[in-house]
């Protein structure tokens, strides 16, 4: 219900042929890497075809994707086969309900999610989580992290992120909190990454809430 998306019609799906070409015009141009997105780019019915193009230019990518495909573990050796470098994976609670909650879906997919997360680690795939906050989650951080820690000791990376009210998701109660809010949850995660060696990024939540003033302040695409 959060994501910022337009809604648009025309922008729900796009031809394999155009996407293919898209990949041949970027690499010819030199583009070293790229982060395929959506909505969810695994559903996308070219994408095996995708990113074999992809591999056939010898480029490596990552994807942002919320893992469920990757239930099948046969998925996970393709998109490694073909060049996937790191996931970058949507997990925006550790308890089935709120997260089920977050994403709209049931508690049954979002097993999937963490079935896929732990296909993905366990193949040496690199996973960074990214959880964003909103009101049903952010008392939650610290929590959260100790989870990740016992649950995917492999995944040494969460990126927490303030809320984008672009798009149709923007009209969601649950994006509706603020900075001063948030502040004493990220305080007490800053702790709790340190005790059990998770390395914590921000997206859109400047270093004056965090307070870690060697931190950039991140941007989407540069995830």
């Amino acid at each position: 219900p959060m994501c910022p998306i337009s809604g648009e019609n025309e922008r729900f799906i796009h031809a394999s042929n155009e996407l293919i070409r898209r990949v041949d015009y970027l690499c010819n141009l030199g583009f070293k890497q790229f982060v395929l997105t959506g909505g969810e780019p695994t559903i996308h019915p070219g994408f095996i075809k995708i990113i074999e193009r992809i591999n056939a230019h010898g480029t490596p990518w990552d994807i942002n994707t919320n893992a469920s495909s990757f239930v099948d573990n046969k998925l996970v050796l393709k998109c490694k086969q073909n060049g996937l470098r790191r996931s970058i994976v949507s997990l925006h609670s550790h308890l089935d309900n709120t997260s089920a909650t977050i994403f709209g879906t049931s508690t049954i997919k979002v097993q999937n999610t963490i079935s896929g997360i732990a296909n993905l680690s366990n193949n040496g795939i690199e996973v960074l989580l990214n959880y964003v906050l909103n009101k049903h989650n952010y008392k939650q951080l610290s929590d959260y992290l100790e989870y990740v820690s016992c649950s995917f000791p492999r995944i040494k990376s969460v990126k927490f992120a303030f809320p984008n009210g672009m798009g149709i998701g923007k009209s969601w109660n649950g994006l509706k909190i603020s900075y001063s809010e948030i502040k004493p949850y990220l305080i007490e995660a800053k702790q709790t990454a340190k005790d059990v060696g998770i390395n914590i990024f921000f997206e859109g939540i400047p270093n004056c809430i965090h307070l870690i003033p060697t931190h950039p302040n991140y941007g989407r695409s540069q995830f």
